[in-house]
């Protein structure tokens, strides 16, 4: 999910956000975290990715279930998003490190 969101970052976080389009009208996508959470991603600019690809998006945190996208990166087709969200599963315990 949205790591800034459950520090209060709200309005001033910038996050990293993986996970697969759900629906996208345009300058509006409901995108599903790699941990199955489903978040707004509101865009100034009109972004042409189709529903069902796994993305990488950089955005400021409005609100918990809710971002302001500055960037959006579509990975590529073969990209294990269940895989990615195991990764930072193990990697939790070593945030300082790993700054998850």
């Amino acid at each position: 999910a949205v790591v800034s969101t459950q520090s209060g970052h709200y309005g001033r976080g910038e996050v990293v956000l993986i996970g697969k389009i759900l629906t996208n009208d345009g300058k509006n996508m409901k995108i599903e975290t790699c941990d199955g959470i489903p978040v707004s991603v509101m865009f100034h600019d009109i972004t042409e990715a189709m529903a069902g690809a796994a993305v990488e998006v950089n955005a400021r945190v409005i609100d918990n279930t809710s971002l302001s996208g500055m960037h959006l990166d579509v990975l590529s087709d073969d990209f294990d998003i269940q895989l990615f969200n195991e990764a930072l599963k193990v990697s939790q315990p070593y945030s300082q490190i790993f700054g998850v």
